[in-house]
């Protein structure tokens, strides 16, 4: 069996290729990159991170490109800001990722507000489109550190 392709069944394995997240660089100096395939989600899963963690005009020539979620780690924690954070993910991932849909019973960006602690905890449940699975995202927002990190790998 060629890793990216199943002769037996003769499905396509290969989900997608690109750098892998944080950056890292390889043993030549080029920035390393990862492939996705059925059974390994974890590119997609940096992919999301990526997309995120960018600020809008961060990218020089994708100046829309982002997510721009770090900005409201300087809003106040409220209503409007849980909302703006649900719609902000929602929208970055349907236009920049094209492997993964929000769409569906169970599926999209939820939020929890923890004001003792000055938290947000998003959870992102997408379906993988060409494996069919689900899988998730969970991140933590820290309005005291005012970081976003990522708190769970998995459902």
């Amino acid at each position: 069996m060629n890793k990216l392709f199943d002769t037996d069944t003769q499905k396509i394995l290969f989900l997608g290729e690109g750098w892998t997240y944080p950056f890292r660089y390889d043993s030549t100096g080029s920035v390393s990159t990862s492939y996705c395939t059925i059974g390994d989600y974890r590119l997609i899963k940096e992919s999301i991170m990526h997309i995120l963690g960018v600020r809008s005009g961060e990218r020089w020539m994708l100046r829309n490109f982002g997510g721009n979620l770090r900005k409201f780690v300087f809003e106040p924690l409220n209503d409007i800001t849980e909302i703006q954070v649900k719609s902000t993910i929602s929208d970055a991932l349907a236009r920049w990722e094209p492997r993964i849909s929000l769409a569906g019973s169970g599926f999209g960006v939820t939020t929890e507000i923890i004001p003792q602690k000055k938290q947000l905890i998003i959870t992102t449940t997408y379906r993988i489109l060409r494996a069919n699975t689900i899988d998730n995202l969970v991140l933590l927002g820290d309005w005291d550190t005012q970081t976003i990190v990522e708190k769970l790998n998995a459902m």
